[in-house]
């Protein structure tokens, strides 16, 4: 199938066809971009036949439990949109109060992002350590994908966003 869901406790509501699945890890691979996607959540509930939303939620495209990368989100809503005329598939984001981590720090906070996983406004993520500058966190991001408008037509932007950890922060 195109989605894989385990969990130690599932309810399934047979005449609305939903469900309700507790401590749950979510999978599913994104054709378009090229990479699994995981989602764990306190509640995760299938909405229709292509959506699925969820409280308490961490996604990332590893396996790990505590992956090195993730996104945090209060609540959060995938939709699997399926190609027409011979476009790709697409994977839809909806979430709510979204944190970067790394591991277990949080570094970024945005209230909302809506859309599709490729405009996600993280572009870049590095962990870095040179004799010059030290130990570094590079980030590049897509400063029209953090305002939430779409990039002016032939148009394209990074904000670099850099933090090394002996001499601060880089913009």
């Amino acid at each position: 199938g195109q989605y894989t869901l385990r969990a130690p406790r599932i309810y399934y509501d047979v005449p609305n066809e939903r469900a309700l699945a507790v401590e749950a890890v979510f999978w599913t691979y994104d054709e378009k971009v090229g990479m699994p996607l995981y989602v764990r959540a306190k509640a995760l509930r299938q909405e229709g036949e292509n959506q699925f939303s969820a409280r308490g939620a961490t996604l990332s495209n590893s396996a790990f439990f505590e992956p090195t990368f993730s996104v945090g989100s209060s609540e959060i809503t995938v939709t699997h949109v399926p190609g027409k005329r011979g476009r790709q598939d697409a994977t839809l984001v909806r979430a709510d109060d979204v944190t970067f981590r790394f591991g277990s720090f949080p570094f970024f906070y945005w209230p909302r992002f809506a859309g599709d996983v490729e405009s996600a406004p993280l572009r870049a993520i590095a962990l870095e350590n040179s004799s010059n500058t030290g130990l570094a966190l590079r980030t590049a991001w897509d400063p029209f994908a953090l305002l939430g408008v779409p990039a002016p037509e032939g148009i394209h932007a990074r904000l670099l966003a850099d933090g090394y950890f002996e001499r601060g922060a880089a913009l």
